[in-house]
């Protein structure tokens, strides 16, 4: 997995937490949700920023993701999301 994903995965965590647009599970370590988020983005994050319905089913499977617990996120604003926090 490359590391820009891992740091695309972060940043998206990060805006999503402070959004309150995620709850995660505290006793999953930040590394296992990171490894699951990137994984994710990477198959499907470029085309989810302009596609609603690879957005939808990415906003659905990073809500199957060890360590959230929920998630809150529309796909209008996950996809405003991953276009603000792709560097």
């Amino acid at each position: 997995m490359a590391d820009e994903t891992t740091e695309w995965a972060n940043r998206v965590i990060d805006a999503l937490s402070s959004g309150d647009l995620i709850e995660l599970d505290e006793d999953t370590p930040r590394d296992t949700l990171l490894r699951g988020i990137s994984t994710l983005l990477a198959k499907h994050g470029d085309r989810a920023k302009n596609n609603a319905d690879v957005a939808d089913e990415l906003a659905e499977q990073l809500s199957e993701v060890e360590g959230v617990g929920e998630l809150f996120v529309t796909t209008e604003e996950l996809q405003k999301i991953l276009k603000k926090t792709d560097a």
